[in-house]
């Protein structure tokens, strides 16, 4: 059986998907939007297609995943501001690249996007600021308190 590399998969649905969340001409978009359009902060759609999960917020699937995803984004999250306090940019670019699938697997798509600008702007030999870390910061917690609203994980969950 032949596999399909992530990256090769959700690379072109990240480009088109915006495409398919453009509200009609005279609506207004999600209220979960930021804004920016196909950038939703949760996009709640994603999360619930996903396999073993499918629509079901009380399946065990979803149960197990969503701690995993917020500790180990508030690892990452947490890395980006020491590699980028240390100067070390490929310690950010490391992690801004680890990112970018697992969050828009989770339908986190803000937070994907500018982990995936943060990845792209290192490789193309910029240095990482601070208003790009502070960025994703910004975009976990929207994504953060988005899954609280939602009632998939209490306020008790890490900050």
């Amino acid at each position: 059986m032949h596999r399909i590399p992530a990256k090769s998969f959700f690379r072109p649905v990240a480009w088109v998907r915006p495409l398919w969340r453009r509200p009609a001409a005279g609506k207004t978009p999600s209220p979960r939007a930021n804004g920016v359009p196909g950038e939703l902060a949760l996009d709640l759609d994603i999360l619930m297609a996903l396999p073993g999960v499918n629509g079901n917020r009380a399946a065990p699937m979803l149960k197990r995943l969503l701690p995993l995803f917020v500790a180990e984004t508030e690892r990452h999250v947490q890395g980006l501001r020491e590699g980028l306090a240390a100067g070390n940019a490929e310690a950010v670019r490391a992690l801004a690249h680890k990112m970018k699938s697992g969050c828009h697997a989770m339908g986190a798509l803000r937070l994907a996007a500018r982990a995936r600008r943060l990845d792209e702007r290192i490789k193309a030999g910029e240095a990482p600021r601070g208003q790009d870390v502070e960025g994703i910061a910004d975009a976990w917690e929207a994504c953060r308190l988005a899954l609280q609203k939602e009632g998939l994980i209490g306020e008790d969950a890490p900050k």
